[in-house]
């Protein structure tokens, strides 16, 4: 297989010449010196043996077989940088696929800053994050999913417990909770209405999340 004796870059830096009108405002477009930019024209001639370029009153102007090298090197480089993309494509597509899926009660902020790292170091990995609360049956019949962040502490699924969460309780400045001591608050606490994000077990203290609620 016979090997090109030019490159990509010599016809890219002709093309830039001609279409920026010179040796100096392509060296601004390429950001490259124009000395630069001379030796690869020049090189590019010494390899084909042909004048491509003259000076016509200080100025860079494309000889007849310039014309036509110039007309197929667009051909060249605009397939080249076709496959340049459809190689990009290709290594998306390639790509490891995560989906997330975060409950809106989780404040997510730190999550996502380990993902944010975790994307740094792993570029073959695609990870969509997607919210929304689902129901603890929902989530035993996930299969969409590859990872789910959650309240619920589903035993079943060797879950990872992410943080311990303190909560506060806070009630109106006139409520009647504000004038009983702490004793009395525990057991006027007890007396109301619960809401449980899973069912109580005695398995392990993380089964179950309780709130109470005031009147």
């Amino acid at each position: 297989m016979e090997k090109s004796r030019t490159t990509l870059d010599q016809w890219i830096t002709l093309q830039a010449v001609v279409d920026y009108g010179g040796f100096a405002q392509a060296a601004d477009v390429l950001h490259r010196t124009q000395s630069s930019i001379s030796y690869t024209i020049n090189k590019l001639e010494q390899t084909l043996g042909i004048e491509i370029l003259s000076l016509e009153k200080r100025r860079a102007v494309l000889t007849t077989e310039g014309e036509l090298l110039l007309t197929l090197s667009r051909e060249v480089t605009e397939k080249a940088l076709s496959l340049e993309k459809k190689a990009k494509n290709i290594k998306f597509n390639n790509k490891l696929k995560i989906n997330v899926l975060i409950d809106p009660m989780y404040v997510a902020d730190l999550f996502l800053n380990k993902i944010s790292q975790f994307i740094k170091q792993n570029k073959q990995y695609d990870i969509n994050i997607y919210r929304n609360s689902l129901s603890k049956s929902e989530i035993l019949a996930q299969k969409e999913y590859d990872l789910i962040v959650s309240p619920y502490y589903i035993k079943s699924l060797q879950p990872i417990v992410l943080e311990s969460i303190t909560t506060t309780l806070v009630s109106h400045p006139d409520s009647p909770l504000q004038k009983l001591q702490d004793e009395e608050l525990l057991q006027e606490l007890q007396k109301h209405s619960c809401i449980s994000l899973s069912p109580d077990s005695p398995d392990t203290d993380n089964q179950a999340q309780v709130i109470q609620l005031a009147r």
